[in-house]
């Protein structure tokens, strides 16, 4: 049941809204509108998890900055999920858990999906392009925040997660770009006269494997067979291992390279750092610039795969 009070203050005149509830200690809130009060206090009436969550002191007080440290610190999580929780601290982290409902979310995440994707900029940041953000990449980012929810309602007695309820976003992020095979002499080209000896190489095997940037920048050494023209690529994105076929000319490039004495170094290291790889980006942006291609990704080399030959 609830109960409504005027009070007095300095500002001028409030209204409190307390809630009393079998099995909840009493809790309260204060509006300036007498009408706010009122619905504040229908909706904690008609919501039990919500009103549970107000009446208990640790899901009330807390932030979801506050939350999302807790989180961190209990849970093995990834870089990615890492970089999605800031995300998030930057956007609701002085809000209080409770303060955070399903509309909420739901305009961030709108917000969210109608800005520039990002990536890396060669300097541990980031900087956006002109491709607004894909619709898996707004469904990580809800994912990332409905697992910190979760957290809260196992271990800080949050009532409800706000992520809940709001539907996916359809994933068809089918892009198509092939290369002409004029289009691919003239990036080979620029990749040959890049100041990093490697660019070359890496999208040869980009072309001819199909292989993601990842798993290109994650092979060592120890992972080639030249004698059998194949690599292994220990974790593919979807967490299995596979085989890479190599071509004969990327087999040539790769016995003329000097071999390092430890195997486990990267096979495109970074110089300062063999178990780092190397951050190409603004060699491969020139090398795109010069050969005047217009929206081409070096995630799209892996098509050419399937439309052309290279020897």
């Amino acid at each position: 049941m609830a109960t409504i009070t005027k009070v007095s203050r300095e500002a001028g005149a409030a209204y409190k809204a307390v809630i009393r509830l079998q099995g909840i200690k009493p809790f309260s809130k204060t509006f300036r509108l007498r009408k706010d009060a009122k619905t504040w206090a229908e909706r904690m009436e008609r919501n039990i998890d919500e009103a549970k969550a107000y009446g208990n002191s640790q899901a009330r007080d807390m932030t979801l900055t506050d939350l999302i440290a807790e989180y961190s610190q209990q849970q093995e999580i990834s870089k990615a999920a890492v970089s999605r929780l800031k995300y998030w601290e930057q956007e609701l982290g002085e809000r209080r858990l409770i303060d955070i409902t399903q509309d909420v979310v739901r305009v961030s995440l709108k917000t969210l999906g109608e800005g520039k994707a990002h990536r890396g900029n060669g300097k541990k940041g980031t900087k956006a392009t002109n491709r607004q953000r894909a619709p898996a990449t707004v469904n990580r980012m809800k994912s990332a925040l409905s697992a910190v929810f979760e957290y809260g309602r196992e271990h800080c007695g949050l009532a409800v997660n706000p992520c809940r309820g709001i539907r996916r976003r359809p994933e068809n992020n089918a892009r198509i770009r092939f290369l002409t095979e004029a289009e691919r002499k003239v990036l080979l080209t620029a990749c040959k006269a890049s100041e990093w000896g490697s660019l070359y190489l890496l999208t040869l095997m980009a072309i001819t494997t199909g292989a993601r940037q990842g798993e290109l920048l994650r092979l060592r050494w120890r992972d080639l067979r030249l004698s059998e023209r194949r690599a292994h690529v220990g974790q593919t994105k979807n967490g299995e291992p596979r085989v890479l076929p190599l071509t004969g000319g990327v087999v040539e490039i790769l016995k003329a390279l000097p071999r390092p004495l430890d195997r486990e170094t990267l096979l495109f290291r970074s110089f300062s750092d063999p178990h780092k790889p190397y951050e190409f980006r603004k060699h491969w942006d020139k090398a795109v610039k010069t050969a005047e291609l217009t929206d081409f990704r070096f995630h799209d080399l892996g098509v050419c795969q399937r439309s052309c030959r290279v020897h």
